[in-house]
């Protein structure tokens, strides 16, 4: 198998850790450099343990020390994946093209189409604008030969990811009016490493709460996806929530159906629509978190109020994965020519 050499940005966050880890184990890739600007000179073992760089059969355990965010082997590498803060990698990355490097960005700056709307939703400025015609959206489900070419893709949040794949059966095929609401969870991985009080073991232990209500960043991507697959514009009201757990997010929208529908007619529909998809799972039963964590996969269940007329369709993903690193490394199977579910086929947990 060819290997493509590789370096990860940001690489001692969350999502960072979950890249490397796959990609040392994807037996196409090549780390090359993991790169952080906190812990460079560091081994990675320290932040990610010794089994977290543990390799597939045959391949040895690598002595690795994170790299400065500089180092001279980034540009070394022809993938670079860029785990950085929203807003902090623009300049590198315009960088990286300018040199020809493929980039699979996990942050936020190149997945909306107009940069006046994220200038709006992240309050910077956006500083690459150039660059956004360019990139493409990187879920595989949406974009799948579009990501073939690619060489900037844009890596769709978490809370978009649960959130499209769970409504963009009814609004690409019009079962469903525009009144959508979505409300979801997620463990407190999903606000990342820096260290803030409310998400303090002491202060979300037994807790739940809502917040970013309701202006959460992720409203106008989620918009601007199911507008396209709805082709007409369609107007989200979004709630997410910080739950007390570590990885995972659990989506629960609603729509009101344009005919009446059954549960059957919602079967068919969602498991004729992603029959071909490697990840995504439809079931008849309320998913559970424990279904999906440590996983890459999507499991949907579409539900018909017959009562109400509503639509309501629940999705669970890990945030760290589908939701982020395990999707990233799904869009670099495309891009290079490797099976799409290489490094990434763990068994869906029963």
């Amino acid at each position: 198998m060819k290997q493509i050499t590789v370096a990860v940005l940001g690489a001692s966050g969350y999502t960072g850790m979950e890249a490397v880890r796959i990609l040392n184990r994807h037996p196409g890739a090549s780390l090359k450099c993991a790169a952080s600007r906190n812990h460079a000179g560091e081994p990675l073992t320290e932040l990610m343990g010794p089994a977290g760089l543990a390799g597939p059969a045959g391949r040895s355990v690598p002595e690795m020390k994170y790299s400065s965010a500089d180092a001279p082997e980034i540009d070394e590498c022809e993938a670079v994946f860029s785990c950085l803060p929203h807003s902090t990698g623009m300049e590198k990355i315009k960088q990286l093209r300018k040199k020809g490097k493929v980039v699979i960005d996990l942050s936020a700056d190149f997945r909306l189409k107009d940069p006046q709307v994220y200038e709006k939703w992240y309050g910077v400025k956006h500083t690459a604008p150039e660059l956004i015609k360019e990139a493409v959206y990187g879920m595989p489900e949406l974009n799948r030969d579009m990501l073939r070419k690619a060489d900037l893709i844009a890596c769709p949040g978490c809370y978009p990811t649960a959130a499209i794949l769970a409504m963009l059966p009814i609004l690409e095929t019009g079962w469903v009016k525009n009144d959508i609401i979505i409300n979801a969870i997620s463990g407190v991985s999903g606000a990342g490493r820096s260290l803030k009080a409310e998400h303090s073991f002491v202060e979300i232990n037994e807790n739940l709460y809502a917040y970013a209500a309701p202006n959460h960043r992720h409203t106008p991507e989620i918009e601007q996806e199911l507008s396209k697959a709805a082709s007409r514009g369609i107007n989200l009201l979004f709630t997410p929530h910080l739950g007390p757990f570590n990885r995972g997010i659990y989506t629960t929208g609603y729509a009101t159906t344009v005919i009446p529908r059954s549960d059957d007619d919602a079967q068919q529909l969602y498991q004729g629509f992603y029959e071909d998809e490697p990840f995504v799972k439809i079931l008849a039963q309320n998913p559970q978190l424990n279904y999906v964590r440590d996983t890459n996969f999507c499991c949907i269940r579409p539900i018909v109020d017959a009562r109400t007329g509503k639509m309501v369709v629940l999705s669970v993903i890990d945030n760290l994965l589908k939701g982020a690193a395990g999707q990233a490394v799904q869009c670099f199977n495309l891009r290079f020519g490797f099976d799409e579910t290489e490094g990434l086929a763990a068994p869906l947990p029963t």
